[in-house]
């Protein structure tokens, strides 16, 4: 069964059949791009000594045999227990809740379908401890992967990428466990222009509901979706649940929060591209003016070859753009590396990375070379490529049986001409599993990370990626906690200015799983690589930023 054919059955809400709506004259709705606190930027934890910790776990299933299972983890790599609740939002019944106590130390790992059965359910943890964190995590028949909780509510949700072509599923889940009813739109930017479904615009999540909106039939046979999810009243927690099957039958699925704000740099601690794997960076530009951006790719390893030169993108007002690093002749593959999103005019936007290997990635990228598995790893050439870049102006496609006069949009793009690499182009790297995996940047920096589930025993070739985004050397510790007993990782104990360092996550004799907790004297960024044994998937993902360190959480700069 295909994961568009189970999540059409299972959604929520009935949305009447309607036409597109692709009007590029469809006033758009202005961006508040004021400065805000770095919290409502990225997940944050609250300081060890704080009164409290609140996490909104969103999306996920709840039935058995479910297409992608919910499993809450929470983590306290404080020094004392926190105690509280974890309330469930089903799709169908009432919350349920559930007491819940996780000793100092240690993690606590919930089933949310031991709890309840309906299609999809989500949860929101309150505790009466500061210093906690809660991650999450999908499994069943559309694959598996993890991902953040979100820290806070929002009145806007911003998603810089998406598919709803070939066998893809795009759905997104709107929690509101507030006592007010929360009126939402939803928006799309894709290759084709403007897109604002009337089903869903104006769309009531009614006081303290789970709704589960499957968007593939409003948007359909989409390459490209950028999506806004942005109230009229209330606030909501919004998350992406995208499936892909390849060419192969195999089915993958990504869990994303969505950004709520857009920023002005965006760090990637992770990155690799290879003959096995694909990358691609995804810009959106939710404002009302032009975004002048730069990607700037830092190579800390693999291959020949120093910094390829940055790439200068504008972005337009209300648009997208996305370059796939496979195609582009400044790469020479295979790669690992750092990138920093920056918009060098101040208009802030939001950055997406996507990861894909195997059947996955010749599906999302198309043919690239990529090969699906490997006897041997070995180094050869890398592609030959030939690429210009020119200017283009186009005008949005008006609406179906209309007749629309707009002002044209000026986009920079890339033609790219690829001489696929000869294969097994992986210059040592581990051979990922067949999957993919989406996930901002962090538009966060701190002295201070924790991973919820840094470790696990079904957990292959797992690592950190720890990025020093300052100028100076920084001492660094590495501290794995499980069942309140700390045990230093092995890593180096500095980290130079501007430097990448990838520390494997190895499990402890007889140990099932812990948590990570990455401690520096200056600001860091840390993400996580987390191929998976049982299903075979790969997740890619930030920590969380937390106080303390060299550094509180600030907004990247």
């Amino acid at each position: 069964m295909t994961p568009r054919r189970f999540l059409v059955g299972f959604v929520v809400v009935a949305l009447v059949a309607v036409a597109l709506v692709i009007d590029p004259s469809s006033p758009r709705r202005p961006v508040d791009v004021d400065v805000v606190p770095a919290a409502a930027f990225a997940p944050v934890a609250t300081a060890d000594d704080a009164s409290s910790s609140t996490w909104y776990c969103v999306a996920g299933t709840a039935a058995k045999g479910g297409a992608a299972d919910h499993r809450v983890v929470v983590a306290n790599p404080t020094d004392r227990a926190a105690e509280g609740r974890m309330e469930i939002f089903p799709t169908e019944g009432d919350p349920v809740i559930v007491p819940l106590q996780v000793a100092a130390g240690s993690r606590e790992s919930i089933a949310v379908g031991t709890k309840v059965e309906a299609t999809f359910a989500a949860a929101v943890i309150e505790l009466t401890a500061g210093g906690v964190v809660a991650e999450h995590e999908v499994l069943g028949t559309a694959g598996w992967d993890m991902g953040r909780c979100a820290s806070a509510p929002s009145t806007a949700w911003y998603f810089a990428w998406g598919r709803t072509a070939g066998a893809a599923n795009l759905s997104f889940a709107l929690l509101n466990p507030f006592p007010e009813d929360a009126v939402v739109d939803l928006t799309f930017e894709t290759e084709e222009g403007f897109v604002a479904p009337t089903a869903l615009e104006g769309m009531l999540v009614p006081a303290r509901r789970l709704v589960v909106v499957d968007v593939t039939e409003q948007v359909s046979v989409r390459a490209r979706v950028a999506t806004t999810v942005s109230t009229r009243a209330g606030r909501i927690v919004a998350e992406r649940i995208q499936t892909v099957v390849g060419a192969d039958g195999v089915s993958a699925v990504d869990l994303s929060l969505g950004a709520p704000a857009p920023a002005k740099v965006w760090n990637f601690a992770e990155g690799r591209a290879d003959a096995a794997t694909g990358e691609q960076f995804s810009v959106f530009n939710p404002t009302d003016e032009p975004a002048e951006v730069e990607i700037v790719i830092e190579r800390s390893g693999a291959g020949t070859g120093g910094a390829p030169a940055p790439f200068e993108i504008r972005v337009p007002a209300g648009g997208a753009a996305q370059i796939v690093l496979n195609q582009e002749t400044r790469i020479a593959l295979p790669v690992r590396h750092t990138t920093t999103v920056r918009s060098v005019n101040g208009v802030p936007v939001v950055a997406e990375r996507v990861t894909a290997t195997g059947s996955i990635a010749k599906v999302l990228f198309g043919d690239l070379g990529i090969e699906t598995s490997f006897a041997t790893t070995t180094t050869t050439a890398a592609p030959t490529t030939t690429s210009t870049t020119s200017t283009t102006t186009t005008a949005p496609p008006a609406a179906p049986s209309t007749t629309t006069t707009t002002a044209t949009a000026t986009t920079t793009t890339t033609t790219t001409t690829t001489t696929p690499a000869p294969a097994a182009v992986t210059g040592g790297l581990v051979v990922l599993p067949t999957g993919f995996s989406a996930t901002l940047g962090s538009p966060v920096v701190a002295g201070r990370w924790v991973a919820a589930t840094g470790g696990r025993d079904d957990l292959v070739d797992a690592s950190l990626s720890v990025l020093n985004v300052t100028t100076a050397e920084l001492g660094l510790t590495v501290t794995a906690w499980d069942k309140g007993r700390a045990t230093p990782l092995s890593a180096p104990a500095k980290i130079g200015p501007g430097q990448r360092l990838e520390i494997p996550l190895v499990l402890a004799k007889g140990a099932t799983g812990y948590l990570v907790v990455v401690e520096a004297t200056g600001a860091i960024v840390v993400d996580r690589l987390q191929p998976s044994a049982r299903p075979a998937e790969i997740a890619v993902l930030p920590a969380i930023p937390a106080p303390g360190g060299g550094t509180p959480p600030v907004a990247a700069s």
